[in-house]
């Protein structure tokens, strides 16, 4: 049997979860979950909820987009961009212990042409937290990708490229309050 996640979402009414990080936050690892303990697939509700009809989300919505003339991306449009750098078809996702599991949900997946990528997801409104963990990640540079609770809303949601090294990561990684790294090899 396949299982196949239809509606999923921060709530089954209107909130303003989807104008903070939380959306995001929630959408990733909401996502990641599930895939990675099997499900098929895994569908938002909804696309475009109506709260928000102009450009950015300031309005209690449970949608991805507002609903502008020229639909914007809201929080859980970046948790689900941020989740597609492990959820690709044919990769093997699995979740991944850390040394925190109460506070950051983990995730790693290889990908089809053997590439390995963890993603890193600090729930922590408040505080920072320092993490270890072993993965498949190799070679010496990584491609990072982070998304932080500075950075929200569809006028202003940001995520940041860089790079570091894999000795660095295996020193351990530290996520700041309300965030998502995506460590890639590069």
């Amino acid at each position: 049997a396949k299982v196949i996640i239809g509606e999923t979402g921060v709530s089954y009414q209107a909130t303003t979860v989807p104008c903070t990080p939380a959306g995001a936050l929630f959408a990733a690892g909401d996502a990641l979950t599930w895939l990675s303990v099997g499900a098929q697939g895994v569908d938002w509700w909804s696309m475009n909820g109506f709260g928000n009809t102009g450009p950015t989300c300031i309005h209690p919505d449970g949608a991805m987009f507002t609903s502008a003339a020229k639909p914007a991306p809201e929080t859980p449009y970046v948790g689900y961009l941020l989740a597609s750098a492990l959820a690709q078809p044919g990769a093997e996702l699995k979740p991944l212990t850390t040394s925190n599991p109460s506070e950051v949900l983990a995730f790693q997946s290889v990908l089809p042409n053997g590439k390995a990528v963890v993603a890193l997801i600090n729930s922590n409104t408040s505080s920072s937290e320092r993490v270890t963990f072993s993965s498949s990640l190799a070679g010496t540079k990584l491609q990072t990708v982070s998304y932080s609770a500075g950075n929200q809303n569809a006028a202003n949601t940001k995520t940041v490229g860089g790079m570091t090294t894999l000795a660095a990561v295996k020193a351990g990684v530290t996520l700041r309050a309300e965030s998502m790294l995506v460590l890639k090899t590069s």
